[in-house]
Protein backbone atom coordinates (compact mmCIF):
# COMPACT_ATOMS: atom_id res chain seq x y z
CA UNK A 1 0.00 0.00 0.00
CA UNK A 2 1.24 3.45 -0.93
CA UNK A 3 1.90 5.99 1.89
CA UNK A 4 -0.98 8.03 0.74
CA UNK A 5 -3.39 5.43 1.28
CA UNK A 6 -1.67 4.79 4.56
CA UNK A 7 -2.57 8.33 5.43
CA UNK A 8 -5.59 8.15 4.19
CA UNK A 9 -6.45 5.32 5.85
CA UNK A 10 -5.03 6.99 8.80
CA UNK A 11 -7.09 10.27 9.30
CA UNK A 12 -9.96 9.19 7.29
CA UNK A 13 -8.54 12.03 4.68
CA UNK A 14 -9.71 11.72 0.84
CA UNK A 15 -7.17 12.05 -1.46
CA UNK A 16 -7.57 13.59 -5.14
CA UNK A 17 -7.97 12.01 -8.26
CA UNK A 18 -5.33 13.03 -10.78
CA UNK A 19 -6.62 14.50 -13.68
CA UNK A 20 -9.66 16.08 -12.25
CA UNK A 21 -11.86 19.72 -13.18
CA UNK A 22 -13.66 21.96 -11.46
CA UNK A 23 -15.13 25.59 -12.78
CA UNK A 24 -13.94 27.22 -9.75
CA UNK A 25 -10.50 27.75 -8.71
CA UNK A 26 -8.42 29.09 -6.30
CA UNK A 27 -4.49 30.11 -6.26
CA UNK A 28 -2.17 29.39 -3.09
CA UNK A 29 0.57 31.04 -2.70
CA UNK A 30 3.83 29.77 -0.51
CA UNK A 31 7.40 28.85 -0.75
CA UNK A 32 7.22 27.31 -3.83
CA UNK A 33 5.73 29.57 -5.61
CA UNK A 34 1.76 29.50 -6.72
CA UNK A 35 -0.52 26.28 -6.94
CA UNK A 36 -4.12 26.50 -8.80
CA UNK A 37 -6.33 24.10 -6.52
CA UNK A 38 -10.26 23.68 -7.01
CA UNK A 39 -12.84 22.47 -4.78
CA UNK A 40 -13.06 19.44 -5.63
CA UNK A 41 -9.33 19.00 -4.05
CA UNK A 42 -7.34 19.05 -7.68
CA UNK A 43 -3.87 21.09 -7.78
CA UNK A 44 -1.50 21.58 -10.35
CA UNK A 45 1.69 24.04 -10.08
CA UNK A 46 0.50 27.65 -11.66
CA UNK A 47 3.73 29.52 -11.11
CA UNK A 48 7.33 28.76 -10.06
CA UNK A 49 8.60 31.58 -8.54
CA UNK A 50 8.49 31.26 -4.69
CA UNK A 51 8.92 32.65 -1.81
CA UNK A 52 5.06 34.13 -1.86
CA UNK A 53 3.44 36.06 0.63
CA UNK A 54 0.32 37.70 -0.69
CA UNK A 55 -2.14 37.30 -3.49
CA UNK A 56 -4.56 39.95 -5.32
CA UNK A 57 -6.70 39.35 -7.93
CA UNK A 58 -8.15 41.97 -10.62
CA UNK A 59 -9.88 40.64 -13.43
CA UNK A 60 -7.93 38.60 -15.66
CA UNK A 61 -4.91 39.69 -13.64
CA UNK A 62 -3.24 37.66 -10.26
CA UNK A 63 -0.83 39.74 -8.42
CA UNK A 64 1.85 38.41 -6.27
CA UNK A 65 4.18 39.43 -3.93
CA UNK A 66 7.33 37.61 -2.86
CA UNK A 67 10.90 37.96 -2.03
CA UNK A 68 12.99 37.58 -4.87
CA UNK A 69 16.54 37.58 -3.14
CA UNK A 70 18.36 38.83 -0.02
CA UNK A 71 16.85 42.21 0.34
CA UNK A 72 15.19 42.03 -2.79
CA UNK A 73 11.26 42.17 -3.02
CA UNK A 74 9.08 42.50 -5.50
CA UNK A 75 5.50 42.06 -7.15
CA UNK A 76 4.58 40.00 -10.34
CA UNK A 77 1.55 39.96 -12.52
CA UNK A 78 -0.02 36.89 -14.32
CA UNK A 79 -2.40 36.84 -16.64
CA UNK A 80 -5.10 34.29 -15.85
CA UNK A 81 -5.94 32.42 -18.95
CA UNK A 82 -9.50 30.72 -19.47
CA UNK A 83 -8.35 27.50 -18.06
CA UNK A 84 -6.53 29.04 -15.34
CA UNK A 85 -3.07 28.97 -16.41
CA UNK A 86 -1.00 31.43 -15.08
CA UNK A 87 1.29 33.95 -18.06
CA UNK A 88 3.70 36.27 -16.35
CA UNK A 89 3.16 39.95 -17.36
CA UNK A 90 5.22 42.14 -15.78
CA UNK A 91 7.21 42.79 -12.67
CA UNK A 92 7.51 45.41 -10.01
CA UNK A 93 10.57 46.02 -8.10
CA UNK A 94 9.39 47.18 -4.61
CA UNK A 95 12.03 50.00 -3.70
CA UNK A 96 13.85 49.72 -0.47
CA UNK A 97 14.64 46.50 1.95
CA UNK A 98 11.32 45.58 2.82
CA UNK A 99 8.29 43.83 0.57
CA UNK A 100 4.26 43.34 1.41
CA UNK A 101 3.21 40.86 3.90
CA UNK A 102 -0.34 41.74 2.14
CA UNK A 103 -2.14 43.27 -1.29
CA UNK A 104 -5.08 44.91 -2.43
CA UNK A 105 -6.39 46.39 -5.44
CA UNK A 106 -8.73 50.15 -5.47
CA UNK A 107 -12.14 49.63 -6.38
CA UNK A 108 -11.65 50.76 -10.09
CA UNK A 109 -8.51 48.85 -10.47
CA UNK A 110 -6.29 51.74 -11.04
CA UNK A 111 -4.30 51.43 -8.07
CA UNK A 112 -2.22 48.49 -6.15
CA UNK A 113 -1.66 48.57 -2.30
CA UNK A 114 1.40 46.88 -0.76
CA UNK A 115 1.18 46.47 3.00
CA UNK A 116 4.64 46.54 4.60
CA UNK A 117 5.39 44.96 7.75
CA UNK A 118 8.54 45.37 8.43
CA UNK A 119 9.19 48.71 6.78
CA UNK A 120 6.20 50.50 8.37
CA UNK A 121 5.05 51.39 4.85
CA UNK A 122 1.79 51.35 2.73
CA UNK A 123 3.20 51.87 -1.10
CA UNK A 124 0.16 52.67 -3.63
CA UNK A 125 1.15 51.30 -7.48
CA UNK A 126 -0.20 52.96 -9.97
CA UNK A 127 -1.55 50.75 -13.10
CA UNK A 128 -2.21 50.89 -16.51
CA UNK A 129 -5.51 50.37 -18.05
CA UNK A 130 -4.30 46.66 -18.85
CA UNK A 131 -3.47 46.65 -14.73
CA UNK A 132 0.03 46.49 -15.81
CA UNK A 133 2.28 48.18 -13.53
CA UNK A 134 2.80 52.21 -14.36
CA UNK A 135 5.17 53.54 -11.24
CA UNK A 136 5.12 54.29 -7.54
CA UNK A 137 2.64 56.87 -6.83
CA UNK A 138 2.81 57.50 -3.08
CA UNK A 139 4.45 55.28 -0.06
CA UNK A 140 3.00 56.15 3.26
CA UNK A 141 5.28 56.26 6.13
CA UNK A 142 3.23 55.06 9.49
CA UNK A 143 4.65 55.88 12.84
CA UNK A 144 3.75 54.60 16.16
CA UNK A 145 3.94 52.21 18.99
CA UNK A 146 1.91 50.28 21.44
CA UNK A 147 2.63 48.00 24.61
CA UNK A 148 3.44 44.83 23.60
CA UNK A 149 7.00 43.50 23.25
CA UNK A 150 6.32 43.40 19.48
CA UNK A 151 4.62 46.96 18.95
CA UNK A 152 8.09 48.84 19.42
CA UNK A 153 6.90 50.51 15.94
CA UNK A 154 4.37 50.93 13.45
CA UNK A 155 3.60 47.77 11.32
CA UNK A 156 0.65 48.36 9.04
CA UNK A 157 -0.44 44.74 7.89
CA UNK A 158 -3.18 45.05 5.86
CA UNK A 159 -4.84 48.07 3.63
CA UNK A 160 -7.97 47.83 1.74
CA UNK A 161 -10.48 50.05 0.18
CA UNK A 162 -14.02 50.00 2.47
CA UNK A 163 -16.72 49.50 -0.20
CA UNK A 164 -19.35 52.16 -1.12
CA UNK A 165 -17.16 54.82 0.23
CA UNK A 166 -13.85 56.47 -0.65
CA UNK A 167 -12.18 55.33 1.96
CA UNK A 168 -9.74 52.48 2.48
CA UNK A 169 -8.64 51.10 5.59
CA UNK A 170 -5.19 49.81 7.02
CA UNK A 171 -4.88 47.58 10.37
CA UNK A 172 -1.80 48.75 12.15
CA UNK A 173 -0.46 45.33 14.34
CA UNK A 174 2.26 47.79 15.22
CA UNK A 175 0.27 51.06 16.42
CA UNK A 176 -2.73 49.35 17.55
CA UNK A 177 -4.53 51.57 14.79
CA UNK A 178 -6.75 51.70 12.05
CA UNK A 179 -5.76 54.01 9.94
CA UNK A 180 -8.11 55.67 7.23
CA UNK A 181 -6.90 57.07 4.24
CA UNK A 182 -8.89 58.70 1.42
CA UNK A 183 -8.53 58.10 -2.77
CA UNK A 184 -6.46 60.67 -4.48
CA UNK A 185 -6.64 60.61 -8.16
CA UNK A 186 -2.43 61.75 -7.81
CA UNK A 187 -1.27 60.29 -5.01
CA UNK A 188 -3.72 57.38 -4.45
CA UNK A 189 -3.80 57.60 -0.67
CA UNK A 190 -3.67 60.85 1.45
CA UNK A 191 -4.41 60.37 4.92
CA UNK A 192 -7.57 60.97 7.22
CA UNK A 193 -7.64 59.73 10.42
CA UNK A 194 -6.97 56.73 12.94
CA UNK A 195 -9.38 55.01 15.14
CA UNK A 196 -7.30 53.31 18.12
CA UNK A 197 -8.08 49.99 19.32
CA UNK A 198 -7.11 48.72 23.20
CA UNK A 199 -3.49 48.64 24.29
CA UNK A 200 -1.84 45.34 22.75
CA UNK A 201 -4.47 44.18 20.20
CA UNK A 202 -2.22 44.10 17.22
CA UNK A 203 -4.86 44.21 14.72
CA UNK A 204 -4.04 42.04 11.38
CA UNK A 205 -6.57 42.16 9.26
CA UNK A 206 -9.75 43.66 8.74
CA UNK A 207 -13.49 42.65 7.32
CA UNK A 208 -16.26 44.52 5.86
CA UNK A 209 -19.93 43.94 6.06
CA UNK A 210 -20.79 46.72 4.23
CA UNK A 211 -24.55 45.79 4.10
CA UNK A 212 -24.51 46.49 7.95
CA UNK A 213 -22.31 49.36 7.88
CA UNK A 214 -20.18 46.99 9.45
CA UNK A 215 -16.13 46.37 9.88
CA UNK A 216 -13.84 44.00 11.93
CA UNK A 217 -11.00 43.73 13.02
CA UNK A 218 -8.84 40.68 14.09
CA UNK A 219 -6.68 41.19 16.03
CA UNK A 220 -3.18 38.79 16.18
CA UNK A 221 -1.88 39.74 19.57
CA UNK A 222 -4.88 39.86 21.75
CA UNK A 223 -6.40 36.63 19.49
CA UNK A 224 -9.64 38.75 19.74
CA UNK A 225 -11.97 40.27 17.26
CA UNK A 226 -13.38 43.89 17.23
CA UNK A 227 -16.39 45.15 16.03
CA UNK A 228 -17.17 48.90 14.45
CA UNK A 229 -19.79 50.59 13.13
CA UNK A 230 -19.22 53.05 10.36
CA UNK A 231 -20.33 56.37 10.42
CA UNK A 232 -19.80 58.82 8.04
CA UNK A 233 -15.88 58.99 7.57
CA UNK A 234 -14.69 57.42 10.72
CA UNK A 235 -15.59 53.79 13.33
CA UNK A 236 -17.52 53.50 16.36
CA UNK A 237 -16.14 50.80 18.41
CA UNK A 238 -18.65 48.15 19.41
CA UNK A 239 -17.64 45.26 20.60
CA UNK A 240 -14.41 43.09 21.34
CA UNK A 241 -14.99 38.95 21.32
CA UNK A 242 -12.45 36.62 22.41
CA UNK A 243 -11.56 33.59 20.03
CA UNK A 244 -10.17 31.35 22.43
CA UNK A 245 -12.01 28.68 24.54
CA UNK A 246 -12.53 30.17 28.26
CA UNK A 247 -9.35 28.80 30.32
CA UNK A 248 -6.90 28.05 27.46
CA UNK A 249 -4.02 30.00 28.55
CA UNK A 250 -1.35 28.93 25.57
CA UNK A 251 0.25 31.28 23.27
CA UNK A 252 -2.21 31.86 20.27
CA UNK A 253 -2.13 34.52 17.60
CA UNK A 254 -4.92 35.60 15.72
CA UNK A 255 -4.74 35.45 11.88
CA UNK A 256 -7.08 35.51 9.12
CA UNK A 257 -10.69 36.05 9.47
CA UNK A 258 -13.12 36.25 6.72
CA UNK A 259 -17.66 35.78 6.65
CA UNK A 260 -18.95 32.60 5.64
CA UNK A 261 -22.04 32.28 2.98
CA UNK A 262 -24.09 31.58 6.36
CA UNK A 263 -22.78 35.05 7.46
CA UNK A 264 -20.61 33.97 10.56
CA UNK A 265 -17.13 35.14 11.19
CA UNK A 266 -14.60 32.67 11.04
CA UNK A 267 -11.06 33.44 12.30
CA UNK A 268 -7.80 31.30 12.36
CA UNK A 269 -6.14 31.09 16.04
CA UNK A 270 -2.25 30.29 15.45
CA UNK A 271 -0.78 28.49 18.06
CA UNK A 272 -4.35 26.82 19.58
CA UNK A 273 -4.42 25.51 15.56
CA UNK A 274 -7.82 26.22 15.20
CA UNK A 275 -10.82 28.07 13.41
CA UNK A 276 -12.80 30.26 15.81
CA UNK A 277 -16.66 30.59 14.64
CA UNK A 278 -18.37 34.15 15.75
CA UNK A 279 -21.55 35.14 15.25
CA UNK A 280 -22.65 38.79 14.84
CA UNK A 281 -25.74 41.13 14.81
CA UNK A 282 -26.61 43.96 12.73
CA UNK A 283 -25.43 46.02 15.48
CA UNK A 284 -22.29 44.51 15.40
CA UNK A 285 -22.73 42.55 18.63
CA UNK A 286 -20.50 39.12 18.59
CA UNK A 287 -20.73 35.79 20.37
CA UNK A 288 -17.66 32.90 20.05
CA UNK A 289 -19.86 30.03 19.44
CA UNK A 290 -17.11 27.45 19.17
CA UNK A 291 -13.89 26.96 18.57
CA UNK A 292 -12.56 23.65 16.07
CA UNK A 293 -9.23 22.29 15.04
CA UNK A 294 -7.66 23.50 12.19
CA UNK A 295 -6.27 19.49 11.51
CA UNK A 296 -2.69 21.20 11.37
CA UNK A 297 -0.37 23.40 12.78
CA UNK A 298 -0.78 27.32 11.98
CA UNK A 299 -3.66 27.90 10.08
CA UNK A 300 -3.10 31.37 8.24
CA UNK A 301 -5.60 31.57 5.76
CA UNK A 302 -8.93 30.67 4.65
CA UNK A 303 -11.52 30.96 1.46
CA UNK A 304 -14.93 29.71 1.12
CA UNK A 305 -16.21 28.23 -1.87
CA UNK A 306 -19.77 29.11 -3.68
CA UNK A 307 -21.11 26.13 -1.82
CA UNK A 308 -19.73 27.10 1.30
CA UNK A 309 -16.86 24.88 1.59
CA UNK A 310 -13.69 25.95 3.62
CA UNK A 311 -10.47 25.90 1.89
CA UNK A 312 -7.42 26.41 4.66
CA UNK A 313 -3.75 26.85 4.95
CA UNK A 314 -1.61 25.29 8.11
CA UNK A 315 1.70 27.25 6.96
CA UNK A 316 3.62 25.34 9.22
CA UNK A 317 1.96 22.26 9.12
CA UNK A 318 2.88 22.51 4.49
CA UNK A 319 -0.51 21.43 3.58
CA UNK A 320 -4.12 22.72 2.55
CA UNK A 321 -7.03 21.12 3.85
CA UNK A 322 -10.60 21.36 1.96
CA UNK A 323 -13.93 20.93 4.74
CA UNK A 324 -17.79 20.80 4.01
CA UNK A 325 -20.38 22.20 6.06
CA UNK A 326 -22.28 20.13 8.31
CA UNK A 327 -25.14 21.64 10.08
CA UNK A 328 -23.23 24.56 12.08
CA UNK A 329 -19.81 22.32 12.03
CA UNK A 330 -17.48 21.78 9.06
CA UNK A 331 -15.53 18.38 8.95
CA UNK A 332 -12.49 18.22 6.74
CA UNK A 333 -12.53 16.11 3.87
CA UNK A 334 -9.31 16.48 1.66
CA UNK A 335 -5.60 17.58 2.43
CA UNK A 336 -3.09 18.62 -0.39
CA UNK A 337 1.10 18.83 0.11
CA UNK A 338 1.74 22.39 -0.22
CA UNK A 339 4.84 24.43 1.12
CA UNK A 340 4.42 26.93 3.33
CA UNK A 341 1.15 28.00 2.28
CA UNK A 342 0.48 31.98 3.41
CA UNK A 343 -2.01 32.96 1.48
CA UNK A 344 -5.40 31.96 -0.46
CA UNK A 345 -7.57 33.67 -2.92
CA UNK A 346 -10.24 32.72 -5.41
CA UNK A 347 -9.30 33.00 -8.95
CA UNK A 348 -11.65 34.97 -11.55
Amino acid sequence: MSMKKVLAALFGVLLPAAGCASPERFYVGGAEGIYRVSSDSCREPAAHEGNVSALAVSGRNLYAARTAGKGAFEVLLYAVREDGSLMRKGAFSVPGRFGYCYLALSADGKFLYGSSYSGAFIDVIGLKEDGSFEMLRNRLVCEGASVHKRQKKSHPHFCAPLPGTELVLAADLGSDLIRIFRRDEEKGLVPAGTVPLPPGSGPRHLLFAPEHKLVFAVNELSNTVCSFKVRENTLVPVAVCGLLPQGWNGVSYAGAIKISPEGRIFATNRGHDSVAVVSFDVDGRMKLEECFSAGGAYPSGLVFDKAGRMLLVNMKGDELSFWKPQGNRYSRTAVLPVRRPGCIVGAP
